[in-house]
């Protein structure tokens, strides 16, 4: 066995910056993959660890205790591999040590994860397991190279690549079970005439009932509707039922009466593509305009080429330049007709709730919520559509510009710093989401004693109730107070996080590209570029925290809304029973 010593190469047989030498290069590969994967991983168990506080449950069917031991097989053959190399005097190089310790983490994070998990396809584990099957596929593409072990030179190869098919064999189940559950759960449902047969095939009724009605029934009552008793409001995450608050979502984006404003919709895409671009090129031009100058050319073309591209970009931040002010201004009537559309459906939706409802309502908190829902879900989507997005896929450019136009370690540099500030952001607003949680309803209460007592000025002055409701009003607003001062505490500690792992990520960053600009191998247009780049990037980063706080905000005002738009009504009208009576003067 080689000894590790801090050579380049002990640590990788070729260059680690090479993407291609004679095959895929299975240091650049195995590290870049394993690092994505295990970051999603561990960004899921966090998550998990915060928000969904399950036990262990070991599955009941064959298969998926099958598929368990498909994990454990996997960690054990990663180790064998290793273990392989050492006792067969084989070559082991740093970056086998790395990535298989990742690996192996990973791995137990997923069963932490698949064991924990409620649903039968958790979204982290699922991507992480097809995520593993791409990666196994594309090392096949290096079939014909020396630097794997699928030519089994000698007997440490021959040994890791049958340890490797076995690998990637117990993957492929697991990904094939999730296919096949899948198709069966939703292929494989008794539909009525199933049902039916149920019933006169002979079997008991309690069997019969529970196959009929186990997809149907649903329970009635909604404790947090006005009226209700509080719910539990710190058990559940602001993020549960996510697609299924997003889908309800769509029918107020898309204009389906108005051409006009369909087209302003795919401008407005069209015009957030078109700002990515931007903001990879103009730090490339800020680079080539230091370079010329810098070698005693006059860079005027470039200059203006750069001032050009500015003034379409602008600050970077909101609705600044061209292109920022242009799309602001066509999304706006989508906004009006959303505005519009929320309000006139939400609006409808109480009308034609019962008379006994309305009799129990609590008018404060019923205004409140309308007030709060139709700003809610226009926020939302300025925030999703026109912030985090943006501000995502910009971080997936500049990782990828980065690998390939410097070398592997910056992009990991960049895409480690904003893992780790995105996942703290994520996890202590999911924790803050409590606090948040815990202000809106306290907030619910001050306005629906105040308004409550107004209302009904008569029947408490007949009953004498004027110190009994002014100091239930004391004491609702002093439970907002106390709701709010916890809510702006953790907010400071949140914002003294993000700003200590901003900074450490650029310190990092500039210390990299300093010893190599020193070294020779960068220019100081390079240093420029690395520089003017990574504050872009930063500059609607120091943002997200608070456009993720919003939209979680936003969700939380949200829920209210879509509860009582899912309140059954006790008397439904048949389709077109409207239709009968065009006016008044029918009635007469």
């Amino acid at each position: 066995m080689k000894v590790l010593l801090p050579k380049n190469e002990q640590v990788c047989p070729i260059s680690i910056t090479d993407w291609y030498e004679e095959g895929v290069n299975p240091c650049m590969y195995e590290l870049l993959w394993t690092t994505v994967l295990g970051t999603l991983v561990l960004t899921g168990l966090l998550v998990s660890l915060i928000s969904q506080k399950s036990p262990f449950k070991l599955p009941s069917s064959w298969g998926c205790r099958l598929k368990l031991l498909c994990h454990v097989l996997v960690i054990g053959l990663l180790l064998s591999r290793m273990i392989t190399s050492i006792l067969l005097q084989g070559p082991l190089y740093a970056y086998m040590i790395v990535y298989v310790s990742i690996d192996v983490v990973s791995w137990i994070a997923t069963t932490s994860l698949y064991l924990t998990s409620k649903s039968d396809f958790p979204l982290v584990p699922t991507f992480f397991w097809f995520g593993n099957l791409a990666r196994y596929a594309g090392s096949f593409s290096a079939w014909n190279s020396p630097l794997w072990f699928f030519q089994r030179q000698d007997t440490t190869r021959e040994v890791q690549f049958y340890l490797y098919v076995s690998q990637v064999t117990s993957v492929l189940y697991i990904c094939a079970h999730c296919v096949g559950a899948a198709w069966c759960t939703c292929c494989c449902r008794p539909t009525d005439a199933d049902r039916v047969l149920l019933i006169n095939s002979g079997s008991s009724p309690e069997v019969a009932a529970s196959t009929i009605f186990s997809s149907d029934t649903q329970a009635q009552t909604n404790p947090r509707l006005p009226g209700g008793p509080r719910p539990d409001i710190t058990s559940s995450s602001t993020w549960s039922n996510f697609f299924v608050k997003v889908v309800k979502l769509i029918p107020f984006i898309w204009p389906k009466g108005s051409c006009l404003l369909q087209i302003f919709v795919l401008i407005c895409v069209g015009l957030l593509a078109a700002g990515r671009v931007i903001n990879l090129f103009l730090p490339i031009l800020y680079r080539d305009a230091v370079n010329e100058l810098s070698g005693g050319t006059l860079a005027l073309k470039t200059i203006c080429l750069y001032c050009l591209v500015y003034a379409a970009q602008g600050t970077g931040m909101g609705n600044s330049g061209l292109i920022g002010s242009t799309r602001s201004q066509l999304w706006l009537s989508v906004t009006q007709y959303t505005n519009k559309e929320v309000n006139c459906q939400l609006f409808r939706h109480i009308q034609e709730l019962s008379i006994a409802w309305h009799l129990g309502r609590k008018t404060g908190e019923v205004i409140r919520i309308v007030d709060r829902s139709s700003s809610a879900i226009t926020n939302l989507l300025n925030y999703i559509l026109f912030s985090i997005g943006p501000c995502i896929v910009d971080l997936m450019i500049a990782i990828v510009y980065f690998v390939i136009a410097f070398n592997i370690w910056y992009g990991l540099i960049i895409f480690v710093t904003m893992t780790i500030y995105m996942v703290a952001t994520i996890v202590l607003t999911e924790w803050r989401t409590q606090f948040r949680r815990t202000m809106n309803q306290c907030d619910n209460d001050v306005k629906s004693a105040a308004v409550d007592t107004l209302l009904n000025f008569e029947t408490v002055k007949y009953f004498g109730a004027e110190d009994f409701e002014s100091k239930r009003y004391a004491r609702s607003l002093g439970e907002y107070l106390s709701a709010q001062y916890k809510a702006v505490s953790t907010l400071n500690l949140l914002n003294l996080i993000q700003n200590m792992i901003i900074s450490v990520g650029t310190l990092g960053g500039c210390i990299l590209i300093v010893y190599d600009v020193h070294a020779g191998r960068l220019s100081v247009g390079d240093f420029v570029l690395f520089v003017s780049y990574i504050r872009q990037l930063y500059l609607p980063l120091n943002w997200f925290g608070t456009y993720y706080r919003m939209i979680q905000n936003n969700f939380i005002d949200m829920e209210n809304m879509f509860e009582l738009l899912e309140q059954a009504k006790d008397v439904e009208d048949k389709p077109g029973s409207g239709d009968k009576c065009d006016s008044r003067q029918d009635l007469f």
